[in-house]
C-alpha cells in the first residue's frame, strides 16, 4: 500500500520503457480508474510494496463488451523481491459500479512454496474490494464486488499445480451449487477408495471447500513423494473447481477458517488445527464420529480401545478443545 497511489500511475511507472504495445494509453487508464475513490486506489492489489515486493507490468490493456456497458482491463505483472518471483494474470471488470476481479493465473518462478504468497495477494485483493464496496450506496446482495478464479490442481504438471487445496484455505466458496454437488460425489468416491464410507446425510453437511480440505479421520494418504497427508488435503490436491469470494457476509464460515489458517506467527503444522476450531459444531461432530469409527484402520496401537483413546486425544487437539 502506498499513500497517494494512483493506479494508472502505478501501472505506467512500473511498465517497460519504450515500446508499450501491450498497454492502453495513460489517459485511458486514468479515465478507467477515475470511478474508484482515492482512499481505495491506495489499496491496489498489485502494489505490495509494504511487504517488500516490487511490481513490473507486462500488459495493461482495456477492452469493452456488452455494447460498452462492461469495461475490462487485462493485466499481466511480475511481483518479486530478492528471494521470490511470481507472474500474475488478472482481469478487472467494471460492471456498472460493481467490480469483478478475475485471477486468471499465478505462476511461481522463484521462491519456496511455504511463503504463502497466495494469501498475501488475496488479502490485498479482498481489502481493495471491501473498501470499494463501502463507498457504494444502496448496495444489494447480488450486486457486491467479487473475486473469481479456477482453483486448479495437477499433481503431475511441472511445476505441480496445488490450487484445489490452496484456494480452499483462502476463504473461497464454490462459484455454483453444481460445483458443490460435483465435489461431494467425487469426495464420496475418493473416501471409499481408502475404506471410508461416509453417509449422504453427513456428506450433505460439506458445503464449503474448506470442509473438504480440512477433513481427516486418522486414515492416512500419501503423495507421490511418500509424504503422509490427511485425506482432505490429498483429495483437494487432485481437484479443480470454480471459486468465488464476495464482499458479503464477512463472518461466513469459510472466511473465519481462512483468517485462522493464515494467521501470522503460527507454525504451518498448527494452521489446520487452529482453522478447524473456527468451524461449526456440526462439522466437529462429523470429525469426531469418523475419528472414532475408523480407529481400527490403523495398527500402531495394540488394542482398539487404546487406539480410540489416542485418536480422540488427537481429535480434541485438532479442534482446539484439549483440556476442556
Amino acid at each position: 500500500m502506498s499513500e497517494g497511489l494512483q493506479i494508472g500511475e502505478h501501472i505506467y511507472n512500473n511498465a517497460p520503457c519504450g515500446n508499450k504495445k501491450d498497454f492502453s494509453s495513460f489517459t485511458d487508464l486514468e479515465e478507467l480508474f477515475s470511478s474508484i475513490p482515492a482512499e481505495v486506489q491506495k489499496l491496489w492489489p498489485l502494489d505490495l510494496s509494504d511487504m517488500g515486493y516490487k511490481t513490473r507490468y507486462e500488459q495493461a490493456q482495456i477492452s469493452s463488451e456488452q455494447m460498452g456497458f462492461v469495461q475490462n482491463i487485462l493485466l499481466k505483472a511480475q511481483v518479486f523481491n530478492a528471494e521470490e518471483n511470481y507472474i500474475l494474470k488478472l482481469k478487472l471488470s467494471f460492471e456498472d459500479d460493481k467490480l469483478k476481479l478475475t485471477h486468471e493465473s499465478m505462476l511461481q518462478k522463484k521462491g519456496l512454496s511455504g511463503n504463502n504468497f497466495a494469501n498475501s495477494i488475496m488479502k490485498q485483493s479482498q481489502k481493495f474490494l471491501t473498501a470499494y464496496d463501502k463507498t457504494r450506496t444502496g448496495l444489494k446482495k447480488d450486486d457486491v464486488s467479487e473475486i473469481v478464479l479456477q482453483a486448479r490442481s495437477a499433481a503431475k504438471s511441472r511445476p505441480a499445480l496445488r490450487g484445489g487445496y490452496v484456494w480452499a484455505n483462502q476463504g473461497f466458496d464454490f462459484a455454483t451449487k453444481t460445483e458443490q454437488l460435483s465435489m461431494r460425489r467425487a469426495f464420496k468416491k475418493f473416501l471409499s477408495a481408502y475404506g471410508v464410507n461416509m453417509s449422504d446425510k453427513d456428506l450433505n453437511r460439506f458445503t464449503k471447500p474448506c470442509h473438504f480440505a480440512a477433513f481427516g479421520c486418522g486414515v492416512p494418504a500419501e503423495d507421490a513423494a511418500g509424504h503422509k497427508l490427511h485425506l482432505g488435503k490429498a483429495f483437494m490436491l487432485e481437484q479443480s473447481w470454480q471459486a468465488k469470494w464476495t464482499t458479503a457476509q464477512p463472518q461466513a464460515e469459510e472466511k473465519r477458517y481462512a483468517l485462522a489458517y493464515n494467521q501470522k506467527g503460527i507454525l504451518p503444522t498448527s494452521r489446520r488445527r487452529k482453522a478447524i476450531a473456527k468451524l461449526s459444531k456440526s462439522y466437529h461432530a462429523i470429525l469426531r464420529k469418523y475419528y472414532e469409527h475408523y480407529a481400527s484402520k490403523r495398527s500402531q496401537v495394540s488394542t482398539l480401545g487404546a487406539y480410540k483413546r489416542l485418536m480422540m486425544q488427537k481429535f480434541k487437539q485438532l479442534v482446539g478443545i484439549a483440556g476442556r
